[in-house]
Formats: C-alpha cells, structure tokens, sequence
C-alpha cells in the first residue's frame, strides 16, 4: 500500500467544530454524552483504488447494516432527538503505540459493491465511537504517517443509553 495524504482540519473547520458542540447536544438527546463531530467539512473521499490497496479482514472492522435505521438522507442521520442513527461500535487500532489515526469507511450496497468511501480528517487518539447505519460498513484506520492500522472492534453502545463509552469521540 502506498502511504496517504489525508488533508488535515484547518483552522476555520476546527472553528466550526468547536460552534456546533452545543448544537450537537442538543440535537443528540444525551446531554450526558460526548456530541457527534461527523460534519461535511470534516470527511473526505476516499479513492477506489486505494481501497483495494488496504487489507480488509486482517485489519479492517467489519459491522452489520442495522435494517432498522432510517435511511441516511440529507443530514438526518446525525439527528438522533429525531429518529436518527443510535446504534454505534467502539473501535481502536490494536497496537498500542499508535499515536495518532484516523478512521475510513466503505459502506456496500446491497450486492456488497462499495458505493460510499471515505475518510474523516479528524485526528484520533485511541478508540472511537461510530455509528451503524442501514448497510453494511468496513472501517479501516490511517495512521499519521498515511500507512493502514489494524483495528479492532472492542464494544457497542446505543447513544442515550450511558455506558462505559459514552465519553468517546463519536463519529
């Protein structure tokens, strides 16, 4: 695999990042939990054919549609107060020297043909939270440095429901 250039957040984004937390709150339900961050500007395509350069079941997480979420239209996923998404895993890379990273997707239709690829500019340190949605999900981790990080999938929660990971970023 060749090594990534994923852009990193610029200042006016990490600005609009830090508007929307009171916003995200509310939206979520869960005033008690860390708020959602996935927002347009801080995702980016991810190229086809660097997809098929990843190791998809050594180091990818692997995680069932839920066929009872709504369908993601516009921006509704992220609203949970309104029947959003709710259903997430708690991923983190398997090795312990992993400093920074950042978390990619591959969601498949229903012949398993990747139709959505990307990848959020959001740099992470440990484990994160990510929504399940409708179809089926591959989630793959970038390092800093742009190589592949093996992952590892190490709960589940519901967004509302408290839990040991409701302080976790949630993408």
């Amino acid at each position: 695999m060749t090594s990534l250039d994923i852009p990193p957040l610029g200042w006016t984004a990490k600005l609009a990042d830090i508007c929307m937390v009171p916003i995200m709150w509310l939206l979520s339900g869960a005033p008690l939990e860390r708020p959602q961050r996935t927002h347009f500007w801080n995702n980016c395509k991810f190229d086809p054919q660097h997809f098929e350069e990843l190791h998809p079941f050594i180091k990818m997480v692997y995680t069932d549609g839920d066929p009872a979420t709504i369908s993601q239209g516009w921006f509704r996923f992220h609203l949970p107060l309104f029947g959003g998404w709710r259903k997430y895993i708690v991923i983190e890379p398997k090795a312990a020297n992993t400093d920074k990273w950042r978390i990619g997707w591959c969601v498949a239709d229903e012949s398993n043909i990747p139709v959505l690829l990307g990848i959020s500019r959001i740099e992470l340190r440990g484990s994160v939270r990510v929504l399940r949605g409708k179809r089926n999900t591959l989630f793959f981790g970038i390092s800093e440095e742009g190589w592949q990080v093996p992952l590892t999938c190490v709960g589940t929660g519901v967004i509302g429901k408290g839990g040991p990971f409701r302080f976790r970023p949630l993408l």
